[in-house]
């Protein structure tokens, strides 16, 4: 399970981290998800470890358009009809979100026995699920209201990047752990 974590850890920093000269991505999304796709195989198998291959996969699929920006909003241009973008966005982040909650889970299922490691686990997925909740609904006022938009923006990136490094960090916790089924054998 060591491997499996360590895997996790590179995918989600591949994901986390991006890197672009103009709209070209020097550190592609699809990388990390086929990092945390094999993670995921290295993992005790369960049903939440199977939903968030599913949702890796998609999402790896997904992040082929964001190769070459195509994804890419740009807040300056007036007149951009931002609705596609919106949904498209809209889509991506719940998906993404249903798969962060299921590595969450299939991580906490490995360590029931270990009660402290669990129920930390369990109030950080609630923490990161309304966070994200907020997140996903407020991206449509956002670029309505784009007057405050800046200041949110950059609130949201620095509050969000903390978030996600301490979710690699619960994520790395794992990397000891030693799965109940493994111990049995």
């Amino acid at each position: 399970m060591e491997r499996g974590v360590k895997l996790l850890v590179w995918g989600l920093l591949f994901v986390l981290i991006d890197i672009r000269i103009v709209t070209l991505d020097l550190v592609h999304d699809g990388i990390g998800y086929i990092l945390l796709y094999k993670g995921l195989n290295e993992l005790p198998y369960s049903k939440w470890v199977s939903y968030a291959k599913g949702a890796a996969v998609i999402l790896g699929l997904l992040s082929i358009t964001e190769i070459f920006g195509f994804t890419t909003i740009n807040l300056n241009e007036t007149g951009q009809d931002v609705t596609w973008y919106v949904i498209i966005g809209g889509i991506v982040s719940i998906l993404s979100l249903f798969f962060h909650m299921n590595l969450l889970s299939a991580l906490q299922e490995t360590v029931q026995d270990e009660d402290e490691l669990h129920r930390s686990v369990s109030g950080f997925k609630t923490f990161y699920l309304i966070f994200n909740l907020i997140l996903i609904m407020a991206l449509p006022f956002i670029l309505i209201f784009n007057d405050i938009v800046s200041v949110f923006l950059f609130a949201a990136l620095i509050v969000g990047m903390i978030v996600e490094i301490v979710y690699i960090v619960k994520v790395n916790s794992f990397k000891g752990i030693v799965p109940p089924q493994e111990l049995a054998s």
